[in-house]
């Protein structure tokens, strides 16, 4: 499940901006603009029966390609946001909660 998560993040984000995306590993030889999408960490909480809540932990970075990268990368964060909000993953949708962006040199 959690590599179809990922590809739903990546579909995601490629509608939302058209750039390429790498999951699980970084390449030596990327081209910004780009995106690195991995699983961080999972939980699960067990209910009565045969229920259970899952969540998934993801790390999306991203690597500009203009001078001006903080503010490239506060504009992405915001309208990455956005476009993480509801992720069709299998059929199914699957809502980003407790989401965040930082940004780091």
């Amino acid at each position: 499940m959690i590599n179809h998560t990922i590809a739903g993040i990546s579909n995601a984000l490629y509608e939302a901006f058209g750039y390429e995306n790498f999951k699980n590993e970084i390449l030596q030889d990327l081209t910004p603009p780009c995106f690195y999408i991995s699983c961080m960490e999972q939980k699960t909480k067990k209910y009565i029966g045969t229920r259970s809540l899952r969540k998934n932990q993801f790390v999306i970075q991203y690597f500009p390609h203009t001078d001006d990268r903080k503010g490239e990368c506060y504009d992405v964060g915001e309208k990455m946001l956005e476009c993480l909000e509801v992720i069709p993953v299998d059929g199914f949708l699957l809502r980003g909660t407790e989401m965040r962006f930082e940004i780091v040199d």
